[in-house]
C-alpha cells in the first residue's frame, strides 16, 4: 500500500531543496522569503505558486508582501505590497500574467502581475478555506467552512454558482487536469 502521506511531504520537500538549492546557486533571490519556520525581512511565507510553465513563481509573505521571481533562474522580478493581509492561497494564471489571492479577511484578490495593479477585489460573508484557477484565470473555484463551493467569474468579480458539497466544510479545491471537473477535500 502507497503511503500518500509521505509522497506528498517527500515531493514537498524535494520541491523546496531544489528551489532552495536553485536560488542560492544563482545568487539572487532572497532567501530570507523562502523562510517557512522563522520570520525572515519580510516576515514568513504564507503560500507559493508556480505558472503552469514555471516561468514565474510568486510567494506571498506576512506583512501584505507579495514577490514574484524568473522560475527558471531565480531571478527576483518585484515586490506588490500592501493588496492583503494574512493570504492563505495564492494561485498565478498559466501564463503569469494574473496572480489570484485568497486571504483570511475572506477576500478574494485578482492582481495584474505587470503593473502590480488590483484589478477586482470580492468580499464573501463566509469563511473560505481553499482556492484554485483554471488554465484561462477567467474561473475560480473556492471552498468555504460551510461546505459551499462556489463558482467565480474572476473578470467580473462575481460569484456565478454555488453548490453544497454534502460535507461541512471544504478544506482543499481542485480542478481535473482538463478542467472539466473539480475534487474537493474535507
Amino acid at each position: 500500500m502507497i503511503n500518500r502521506s509521505a509522497i506528498k511531504l517527500s515531493f514537498t520537500l524535494v520541491l523546496l531543496v531544489c528551489c532552495g538549492s536553485m536560488m542560492y546557486s544563482q545568487g539572487v533571490a532572497d532567501f530570507s522569503s523562502l523562510q517557512i519556520n522563522s520570520p525572515g525581512e519580510d516576515g514568513k511565507m504564507l503560500d507559493f505558486a508556480f505558472s503552469e510553465d514555471q516561468k514565474y513563481f510568486a510567494i506571498a509573505n506576512e506583512g501584505k508582501i507579495l514577490k514574484l521571481f524568473d522560475g527558471r533562474t531565480g531571478k527576483y522580478l518585484k515586490v506588490i505590497k500592501g493588496v492583503q493581509e494574512d493570504v492563505i492561497e495564492i494561485r498565478l494564471t498559466d501564463d503569469g500574467t494574473k496572480l489570484v489571492s485568497l486571504g483570511l479577511d475572506n477576500s478574494l484578490v485578482l492582481i495584474d502581475v505587470a503593473s502590480g495593479k488590483v484589478l477586482q477585489t470580492m468580499k464573501f460573508s463566509t469563511k473560505l478555506r481553499c482556492l484554485d484557477i483554471d488554465a484561462s484565470g477567467r474561473l475560480a473555484v473556492l471552498g468555504d467552512k460551510r461546505g459551499t463551493i462556489h463558482f467565480i467569474d474572476l473578470q467580473k468579480g462575481e460569484t456565478i454558482r454555488e453548490m453544497q458539497s454534502g460535507a461541512p466544510q471544504v478544506s482543499s479545491i481542485a480542478f481535473s487536469p482538463n478542467y472539466s471537473m473539480i475534487a474537493a477535500g474535507t
